[in-house]
């Protein structure tokens, strides 16, 4: 169970795990499969937003995308979808 949840993507990202050592273990074990179909079925095409945080990773996504202007002091804000598409890695 604990190798479930720790390759799921629950505890760590993705983008950290499809790389070295821990490739194998991540896709012997299914469990990041059901997770990522669950989330990005839920979320797909959402329009929720969500706020990211000053200096997060979310934040530079979403000024890499052209999204989110850092010169004004608002929060930066995108969807739900995007948000997946960002944890996800595409």
């Amino acid at each position: 169970m604990g190798l479930q949840n720790f390759f799921s993507g629950l505890v760590a990202r993705p983008q950290l795990l499809v790389g070295g050592f821990f490739a194998i273990p991540y896709y012997i074990t299914p469990g990041h499969y059901v997770y990522e179909g669950l989330v990005t079925a839920l979320y797909y095409d959402s329009d929720n937003l969500v706020v990211a945080e000053r200096g997060s990773p979310y934040e530079t996504f979403l000024v890499e995308q052209g999204t989110c202007n850092m010169t004004v002091f608002q929060p930066c804000t995108g969807t739900a979808s995007e948000y997946v598409d960002y944890f996800y890695g595409g």
